[in-house]
């Protein structure tokens, strides 16, 4: 759902662009002069702007040039709002960074298609600012804190997509080493920690494949490290240039996330078609996932690319209900992985991943109905 704010001195303006937007699927907050407009889009980061000219205490001209001037705020698109029909001063509008403008009175249809073409080249302009030639599609996975099964979630649903014959990279893209080599059995791999040992320029995209592991059922993988005590530090930039190099290998690449924040979780994240927050059914895990979904938005990730995954691990994940977890997150809930200890358990003692050791699981079907979602290519939410 799109945030968007209407910033107006006259209520009944407000009320008229309110009631033209309502009937498309957007959470709409109002502000009655510029300075409240501006103090709003500072602390709520909204998707798109409707920003009255003529107000007092701070003019939408002021509160435009602000928006621009802040690295937080310069990429939400701002659509100006003038009864004058002037030349000179859509030109400046648009000259400081505004995308476009309506003079009043004007009709619902056109307000709607506006806003909707804003919001439409804010997202290709967010997913293309890397300058990357896109070939794949970029799934990430990001625990909301750890042990909530993220890296098992993602082996599986990149082993189901591998499966079908489509060309995927699981890649675990963490400044440490995680737990996807021993899942995984590789002892002797190249990794990413020892690609930037041996770096002596800009990574590459043969650089990244050197690291690519092929397994029997056709998924390659890419490992941090191989023990969880050494550290892979890699810069934004360079996260960026192995992001790059992953979607010129494959049609799917599927990052395993860790739940900190550090340079080469930003870049993956930024250069996701999707993004899917994992949590288990207990206080903490929401309220985490609450505060991931939040620091998404304010690295300027679309809502219309972040989902949210359950992954009920324990028995004791009754202390949340589904409700609670729709009515705290603001994204759309994608899948829940039910409480299966006996089928993970016997995916792991014979080193396979659960759709293959136990594929007549629930927590199987549940991980294939998810993989059918995210290639659907955009958010399809459990409806029950």
């Amino acid at each position: 759902m799109y945030k968007l704010l209407i910033v107006d001195d006259d209520e009944s303006s407000r009320e008229v662009l309110k009631d033209a937007l309502e009937g498309d699927d957007y959470e709409i907050s109002m502000a009655c002069d510029g300075r409240e407009g501006l103090d709003k889009v500072r602390a709520d980061l909204p998707d798109l702007v409707l920003l009255d000219i003529d107000m007092p205490r701070m003019d939408g001209v002021e509160v435009l040039k602000a928006i621009m001037a802040d690295p937080k705020t310069q990429l939400i698109p701002v659509i100006m709002v003038t009864a004058v029909n002037a030349d000179s001063q859509i030109a400046m509008s648009l000259n400081i960074g505004a995308v476009d403008h309506i003079v009043k009175p004007y009709s619902s249809t056109i307000v709607r298609a506006r806003v909707r073409a804003a919001l439409r080249s804010a997202d290709a302009a967010r997913s293309g600012a890397s300058g990357l030639e896109r070939q794949g599609t970029v799934v990430s996975f990001l625990g909301s804190k750890g042990g909530v099964g993220t890296t098992s979630i993602a082996r599986n649903v990149a082993v189901h997509i591998a499966r079908r014959g489509v060309s995927v990279i699981l890649c675990e893209l963490r400044c440490d080493g995680g737990t996807l080599a021993q899942e995984l059995g590789l002892s002797a791999q190249y990794t990413l920690a020892g690609m930037m040992e041996d770096l002596t320029g800009p990574i590459r995209a043969k650089d990244v494949e050197r690291c690519c592991f092929k397994q029997p059922n056709g998924l390659r993988a890419v490992i941090s490290a191989h023990a969880p005590d050494q550290l892979c530090p890699m810069t934004e930039t360079q996260a960026e240039q192995v992001v790059a190099g992953l979607v010129s290998l494959a049609e799917y690449v599927v990052c395993d996330l860790p739940s900190m924040t550090i340079p080469s979780t930003t870049a993956a994240l930024r250069h996701s078609d999707l993004v899917l927050i994992v949590l288990d059914m207990e206080p903490i895990a929401l309220h985490a996932a609450e505060v991931t979904y939040r620091r998404l938005r304010s690295l300027q990730i679309s809502p219309s690319c972040i989902g949210a995954i359950i992954s009920t691990k324990t028995i004791a994940s009754a202390s949340v209900t589904l409700k609670d977890v729709r009515e705290t997150l603001e994204c759309p809930l994608m899948g829940v992985i039910p409480h299966d200890p006996d089928a993970f358990v016997f995916a792991a003692m014979h080193g396979l991943p659960l759709i293959e050791a136990v594929p007549n699981s629930g927590a199987a079907g549940a991980i294939t109905s998810l993989t059918k979602r995210i290639e659907e290519g955009k958010l399809l939410p459990l409806q029950f």
